[in-house]
């Protein structure tokens, strides 16, 4: 079977901007296997819709976009240029970081404010991203259908973007069923922490009833650290849910002898990669000092475990 083919058979989509990082607990939801539905973050979306509609290949990342825009924004005056000659793919990638915003929200360019202007007048040199994507795909789909019977949602249609939006109104149109499900809390007990945390002005109880756990480490490696090491404390523990996991906690997982998320190691995780942003941005004034505290705090950093006054 084809990568085509598998794309397009997902029929069933579950969306959501948050699943660009993962979700829990996908198509599956208890099940040995699962066909014809697929739970999709914006990128993964766009990608369905593309394969569907015959449109594009892979698209370039944020980093890869503000890297080809440097030339232009070096060869080009406007109000981002000194900005340009101290950081020109930090500036890059902020602006299209901006151009995105505002795309996403219904701007085609233009404004009578001057810094408005300059950036619809750079918007040529700007790699296509997501906008563009869900520009190419609102022209193609009165034309083209996309075999997908429906699209769930855990969140209302009106809080996302207007292109998001005018994307489900394109598909709704074409026959597909546009579902906003409403999650249901989750059951705790009354009188608990947790069950309190949920109302307003909330003060935990002096002595703690174990429903929730204020965990405050001196960093991340430490933070998934004694996040493994409490949960296989607890012998045999329930389930449990991991929300915005990563290689950190996956590696204190497994050194705990305890199942992993499936956190995915890409290339940009790498040492280097994990330094070179993070000395980019130090080089802004005034610098930032969280990010030089992301930087001392790497396991492998440029600057020495022991740095004497």
């Amino acid at each position: 079977m084809t990568r085509r083919s598998l794309d397009t058979f997902a029929v069933r989509i579950v969306f959501d901007p948050d699943f660009e990082q993962g979700c829990w607990p996908g198509p599956l939801r208890g099940n040995a296997a699962s066909a014809g539905e697929d739970w999709v973050g914006a990128s993964r979306f766009a990608a369905v819709l593309e394969t569907a509609l015959g449109l594009g290949g892979p698209g370039f990342t944020l980093r890869e976009r503000a890297a080809r825009l440097v030339p232009a924004i070096r060869g080009t005056d406007g109000f981002w240029s000194a900005s340009a000659d101290l950081d020109p793919f930090a500036t890059a990638r902020r602006l299209i970081q901006w151009r995105d915003t505002l795309a996403m929200g219904g701007w085609v360019g233009g404004g009578k404010q001057a810094r408005l202007a300059a950036l619809a007048a750079l918007g040529a040199e700007v790699p296509a991203g997501l906008p563009d994507r869900l520009q190419a795909i609102h022209q193609a789909l009165p034309r083209h259908a996309t075999d997908i019977e429906s699209v769930e949602m855990f969140s209302p249609r009106s809080d996302l973007e207007p292109l998001w939006q005018r994307t489900l109104e394109l598909l709704e149109q074409r026959g597909t069923r546009i579902i906003e499900t409403t999650l249901t809390a989750v059951p705790t007990r009354g009188g608990t922490n947790l069950a309190a945390a949920r109302g307003t002005r909330f003060k935990p109880k002096a002595k703690a009833d174990g429903s929730l756990r204020l965990l405050r480490p001196a960093g991340p490696l430490a933070a998934a650290e004694e996040v493994a090491a409490w949960l296989a404390s607890l012998g045999q523990p329930p389930d449990a849910l991991v929300i915005g996991s990563d290689p950190a906690l996956d590696a204190a997982l497994h050194r705990h002898g305890l199942p992993t998320t499936g956190a995915s190691h890409e290339l940009r995780d790498s040492a280097p990669i994990q330094i070179l942003p993070l000395m980019l941005d130090l080089g802004w004034h005034p610098q930032d000092p969280q990010r030089a505290y992301e930087l001392l705090s790497l396991r492998s950093s440029p600057v020495p475990a022991r740095v004497e006054p």
